[in-house]
């Protein structure tokens, strides 16, 4: 039987690291489905906010790259022509826009491919988190605007929504009504046979603890609640910053406040790593904690339980009831002083309560990522 091609549009991906969990959400469903269909991206040749593009890629051109076929256009050679005739060169299925409001990687496709495309051919639609409340309070008066105009020109009508939750389904659905076609598929995790899945987690030392926030550093990350919840802890705390400085003036209001910080706890820029890196970064650290204002999955969560390092978040995520799990807390932003009170337990206990902590985290990461039922839920997207 002929594979079905897949023609997907990606503002950024791999090598990419600053779009954060889309770009592992496209390169997981190529991972888990590469056997089963055709993948194309199509995507830009350089990272957010940079000036040249990655190296050891060809430009402008099909290359393969794992199990699909990549197109990594340049900034010159992006018109709509070109991407019409893109569009057109691939005798695709079903077209696949990882973005809402990306305006050349999503809109631009979506308006030649309703004007082209022919009856059975079918486009998707992943919003990854854009259309819930926080998202959408970021740029407010901007998106509403689009909003009204692509209902007013029924630009979404007959397209098909991957939503990753209930969640997400009910934002789309109270945007685009109860009659929009919303297919509910989890993100899928890293690939098993990619980890590395030997545990070489350091000793948890009583009375310290080495805290990991990794991810980009806007508001809706919301880094600056989780420095405001240590100002009062005991204890020796070491909390190290992972990601892109997608906001300069949020960057500059936690500054701020790490001044603020009592001697004991030592807060530290770490930069950008790559998605190669994410977990044995992770490995060193006692704790991820990523008090987020909305998660329509978090890839970074999962790969924190697959490197055996507990976690601290907000109710905001699909990660939820972690401390029956022993494997972390998802707890109320509202509820400031339990995360305080959190971060001090864990302070001060030691290896012996800890080692449990931190193997029930790794149980829970591997029995999430093989959980079969999710793939199979997401080739019925290319199925519909």
């Amino acid at each position: 039987m002929k594979k079905k091609n897949i023609l997907i549009f990606a503002s950024v991906y791999i090598p990419g690291v600053k779009g954060g969990g889309p770009i592992r959400s496209i390169k997981n469903i190529i991972d888990h489905l590469g056997d089963m269909y055709n993948f194309y991206v199509i995507t830009s040749d350089r990272d957010i906010g940079d000036c040249e593009s990655y190296k050891d890629i060809d430009k402008n051109s099909w290359q393969t790259i794992g199990q699909a076929k990549v197109f990594y256009i340049s900034p010159e050679w992006y018109s709509i022509k070109n991407i019409k005739k893109l569009i057109s060169s691939i005798d695709w299925d079903y077209m696949y826009l990882n973005s809402f409001f990306g305006y050349e990687f999503s809109i631009i496709p979506l308006i030649i491919a309703k004007r082209n495309k022919k009856i059975s051919q079918k486009i998707l639609l992943a919003p990854r988190g854009e259309l819930d409340k926080g998202a959408l309070n970021i740029k407010r008066n901007k998106k509403a605007i689009y909003i009204r105009l692509s209902k007013l020109l029924k630009l979404y009508n007959d397209v098909i929504w991957h939503a990753t939750c209930e969640a997400e389904k009910k934002y789309i659905e109270s945007i685009f009504g109860k009659k929009s076609h919303v297919h509910i598929a989890s993100n899928l995790p890293t690939k098993l046979e990619n980890i590395n899945y030997i545990d070489n987690k350091i000793q948890k030392v009583e009375n310290q603890l080495k805290v990991v926030f990794l991810s980009r550093i806007s508001r809706k990350k919301n880094l600056k609640f989780a420095i405001e919840t240590m100002r009062n802890l005991k204890g020796n705390v070491s909390f190290d910053i992972y990601g892109p400085i997608e906001d300069k003036h949020y960057w500059k209001e936690c500054k701020s406040l790490i001044n603020e910080l009592p001697s004991n706890i030592k807060v530290e820029y770490k930069g950008v790593i790559s998605n190669e890196k994410v977990k044995n970064t992770l490995e060193k650290y006692d704790l991820f904690y990523l008090p987020t204002h909305g998660e329509n999955f978090g890839h970074v969560i999962m790969e924190a339980f697959l490197s055996s390092c507990p976690v601290l978040i907000s109710d905001l995520t699909p990660w939820n009831n972690l401390e029956t799990y022993k494997v972390g807390w998802d707890v109320p932003l509202r509820d400031k002083s339990v995360y305080t009170s959190i971060l001090q337990r864990l302070i001060n206990c030691g290896e012996d309560v800890y080692k449990d902590l931190a193997k029930c985290a790794y149980a829970y990461g591997i029995k999430k990522a093989t959980n079969y039922d999710d793939i199979i839920n997401h080739s019925r997207l290319f199925e519909i």
